[in-house]
């Protein structure tokens, strides 16, 4: 008995290996949330302990596409949290792949008292926006993270003397208006949120034609302008030159890092609130990027808490949440109804299940 599940152990790791290879190049992107509740209106800065259910049905492979009323929604994704304020960050990856997701449930609880939101939103956050790539540099004994501007990115391709024979020229508008849609987003410290317009323009540029050498070229990428020249790349801000905001360019007096490194030059620091908590938690083979800490994306959950909060629902039709946030424009997002329907158990991938199965026969949990 015991040698035949030594060769079922041999056999199912076999398996797993072939499953999960794959899968181990499915990163997690992690995110920071921002949570605003809101109350008869206004900011609720109370402590509010929620969670948010979100139903649909899980893809098979290859996804097939189902339509409604052929399938009866399950439980696809979940997670807790607790909000001590108004505006308090979460730090939730928000791994959604291989799954449809028809709506989302919001349950709460503050001062003892319990609401619930359904279909508060067709996700589990209300806005998600992306953040550029950004550059870590190891500075003494801490980590500071750059954004890979235009500017760096095609003076590294300049610098490179491998067989790139271009170089691509990105430009790319930022504005502080908020847009509708999620876009990406510059955070900087001490400046507003500033996010990318439609204005975007891609060109690649034969090394031939720039008839330069580093320093040069280097030179030619600081006094260039991006709004009129097609070979000057760069990121403006309403209507200005990001790098010429020589406060954010803290690496451009550096010297010392400066003689390795020339094109550091235009590297932008962004936000230290950026910067996650690290965390040793992460999902069941999924590799998280850059230890966890690194934002990929930064998103807001918005809900209203009704103003009887005993086992009290929202409605869409008696209730539309009234998004008030300093700065930006005033906007409503009405809630409607959710179907009616059940919590079953969270849905297990394929590779999970066998995993759990695997744990099962030898006596153990999953």
């Amino acid at each position: 008995m015991a040698r035949d599940r030594e060769c079922v152990l041999l056999v199912s790791l076999c398996v797993m290996g072939l499953l999960i290879l794959p899968v181990h190049a499915d990163l997690i992107a992690p995110a920071i949330t921002h949570v605003y509740f809101e109350k008869n209106g206004t900011p609720y800065n109370e402590s509010v302990r929620y969670s948010v259910n979100c139903y649909g049905y899980p893809y098979s492979y290859p996804p097939v596409t189902k339509t409604a009323g052929s399938y009866q929604p399950e439980l696809v994704f979940h997670y807790s949290a607790s909000c001590d304020g108004y505006g308090c960050a979460i730090y939730q990856p928000y791994y959604l792949r291989y799954t449809h997701i028809d709506w989302c449930d919001l349950e709460g609880n503050t001062n003892n008292q319990t609401f619930n939101v359904e279909n508060f939103s067709a996700t589990p956050y209300t806005r998600c926006d992306n953040v550029p790539n950004r550059v870590a540099k190891t500075l003494g004994d801490y980590r500071e993270y750059y954004y890979d501007t235009p500017e760096y990115f095609a003076c590294r391709q300049f610098e490179r003397n491998r067989n790139e024979t271009t170089v691509w020229v990105d430009r790319l508008n930022f504005t502080s208006t908020v847009p509708v849609n999620s876009s990406v987003v510059l955070l900087l410290q001490g400046a507003t949120p500033f996010y990318e317009t439609p204005q975007w323009s891609h060109t690649i540029i034969n090394k031939s034609d720039i008839d330069m050498d580093l320093n040069e070229y280097i030179q030619y990428l600081e006094t260039c302008d991006p709004t009129t020249d097609r070979k000057c790349p760069g990121w403006i801000i309403n209507g200005t030159p990001l790098k010429t905001f020589t406060e954010y360019r803290t690496l451009k007096t550096n010297t010392t890092d400066l003689k390795e490194h020339p094109c550091d030059t235009f590297l932008v620091k962004a936000d230290p609130s950026l910067i996650m908590p690290f965390s040793d938690d992460f999902i069941w083979h999924h590799q998280c990027l850059d230890a966890c800490n690194y934002t990929e994306e930064i998103c807001e959950l918005r809900s209203a808490i009704p103003s009887d909060t005993i086992n009290a629902t929202v409605s869409g039709n008696t209730s539309p949440i009234q998004e008030k946030i300093p700065g930006t424009e005033t906007t409503t997002s009405n809630l409607t109804m959710a179907p009616q329907h059940t919590h079953p158990a969270v849905h297990r991938s394929p590779v999970e299940s066998l995993y759990c199965d695997i744990l099962r026969f030898f006596g153990a949990a999953c």
